[in-house]
């Protein structure tokens, strides 16, 4: 089985992928990951197949974000990361093209992964090592922190995600039509839809009401 592996970030968001990688070569398949060029020796120096992603998002984020002050350099800086995501969108596609995999595991930050496997016509695996896309009560959304809000609070935090996927929905779908061929899609479920045609599917560990998934693997704590 050939998996390819799309990932952007942080350390912390490239080196599990990278152990992945390695256990699934480990197993008798072919894997590589696509991210940064700045993390092109964390990857080739575990002995993972690297597939190009450019540096322009690790750049801003590294070097331009830290620095910001004002609403002006906030502007500024929000058209040079639309520009820089656009690219890197195009990154991932051309990566995709050239390892042709049969199934593609995404971090949800590429923003690529779930619609680059719909136009393949392989499965689609998202992947966090965190749970922000599983809803419970236990704990709110990750980037909250353990503030006391309570069960019903807690579990309602994670609608934050109908948020980012509004946010990021127009680019989304330009990329889907100029770049991929494909149609449009609801902003609500852009980064979290299943679709069953053809050999596509998307496996999402996520659940109602916020996400119009078919599938919910694992189950949703309560």
């Amino acid at each position: 089985m050939r998996v390819l592996i799309l990932t952007f970030g942080t350390h912390g968001d490239v080196l599990p992928y990278v152990a992945l990688a390695n256990g699934l070569l480990a197993s008798g398949h072919q894997a590589a990951v696509c991210t940064a060029q700045g993390f092109r020796e964390l990857v080739t120096e575990a002995g993972v197949p690297y597939e190009h992603m450019g540096n322009d998002m690790l750049e801003i984020v590294q070097s331009a974000m830290p620095g910001m002050a004002g609403p002006a350099e906030a502007m500024q800086l929000a058209r040079r990361m639309a520009a820089a995501m656009r690219s890197s969108l195009v990154d991932q596609w051309e990566a995709a093209r050239r390892f042709s995999p049969d199934v593609l595991v995404y971090h949800p930050k590429t923003l690529g992964g779930l619609h680059i496997a719909e136009r393949l016509g392989v499965p689609a695996v998202l992947s966090l090592p965190l749970p922000f896309f599983t809803p419970t009560r236990a704990f709110p959304i990750p980037f909250i922190g353990r503030w006391p809000f309570g069960g019903t609070l807690n579990r309602a935090s994670y609608q934050f995600n109908r948020f980012t996927a509004v946010a990021y929905g127009g680019m989304i779908n330009s990329f889907r039509r100029k770049v991929l061929g494909l149609g449009r899609m609801s902003r609500l479920t852009i980064t979290c839809t299943t679709s069953t045609a053809g050999r596509f599917r998307s496996y999402t560990p996520t659940a109602r009401p916020w996400c119009r998934s078919r599938r919910t693997i694992p189950p949703t704590p309560t």
